[in-house]
């Protein structure tokens, strides 16, 4: 706020008076000038990032919500199907992931394991592992398309292979789901282990549909959630290094504009930068990140685009 401040005095209108002639004038005693001292330069306030403590930066990022399931293979009943319980703990943490309206973990399954369903489903569901997944809502049979982005980010990062399936995509009358494989079930089908690492496999980069269907789609979802575990097991990403590049950054971003994220299953810090145009560490620092190796489902970032 600027104040306005009046300096000087208003002359008055009378004349000044003439001094006698026979007094000397008394010289006027003028104070010394107080030399002035300038102010020390202040710094410019601009936001800045948080400090922390030296970023240590691995070389593999584990991603968001990634969690190993126990080695339990008892079989359970889901409704009118068998699955294993390493199965039913991996659909658990998927739906607490999801926290959605398809309940993964209970009335959305359609198949489950050790199925025999016949041509229709390839020997997939002849082994553990193997589950399909309604999303559709009922009684109104509307599909619910908004959801299922959302529910297989979260199949993935806990541990599936997991696609949506489109009406007629499989036979002319096959309905709309999501076909979803347990990553290293020791109790895999052929078929099923075929949809992670053969030709057309989820960790190549494809939709895991089998030979009859052409060559091999490339998966319309993304590439592979790659956790630890899946690692101590044996599974890589077996995409061309090309394949494997960070995403490319948002259109009609600003840089300089500051925006809020919030984290979502299978995400790690580096592609959350790339993708608002940024670098990783200045996303860290500025959210006073302590770990940068993986992220946690629904922390909220502060990113400022290009910094």
């Amino acid at each position: 706020m600027a104040v306005a401040l009046t300096a000087g005095l208003l002359a008055g209108c009378s004349p000044v008076p003439t001094p006698s002639p026979t007094a000397a004038a008394a010289p006027t005693v003028l104070p010394s000038p107080v030399p002035s001292i300038p102010p020390s330069p202040q710094p410019t306030l601009t936001p800045s990032l948080t400090p922390t403590a030296e970023l240590t930066w691995p070389t593999v990022f584990e991603p968001a919500g990634c969690q190993p399931p126990p080695e339990d293979y008892t079989r359970v009943e889901l409704g009118s199907w068998v699955i294993n319980r390493r199965t039913q703990a991996m659909l658990e943490h998927a739906a607490r992931l999801y926290g959605g309206e398809i309940d993964l973990a209970g009335a959305a399954v359609t198949q489950g394991s050790y199925h025999d369903n016949g041509a229709a489903s390839f020997g997939t569901h002849l082994g553990g592992g193997a589950v399909d997944l309604s999303v559709i809502r009922l009684p109104e049979w509307v599909v619910l398309w908004d959801e299922i982005g959302p529910a297989l980010r979260a199949l993935r990062a806990a541990g599936f292979a997991a696609w949506l399936r489109d009406y007629g995509e499989l036979s002319p009358d096959s309905p709309i789901h999501i076909h979803a494989v347990a990553v290293g079930d020791a109790e895999l089908s052929a078929a099923a282990e075929a949809q992670l690492t053969g030709e057309a496999g989820y960790f190549r980069g494809y939709d895991g549909l089998p030979a009859q269907f052409g060559a091999p789609r490339p998966d319309r979802f993304g590439g592979p959630v790659v956790c630890a575990w899946m690692r101590a097991k044996g599974y890589e990403d077996l995409r061309p290094p090309e394949a494997r590049a960070l995403p490319t950054a948002l259109p009609d971003l600003t840089p300089g504009q500051t925006l809020t994220y919030t984290v979502e299953p299978g995400d790690t810090l580096p592609a959350v930068a790339a993708r608002f145009g940024t670098q990783a560490e200045a996303v860290a620092r500025r959210n006073g990140l302590t770990r940068v190796d993986t992220l946690a489902v629904g922390k909220v970032l502060e990113i400022v685009v290009g910094e």
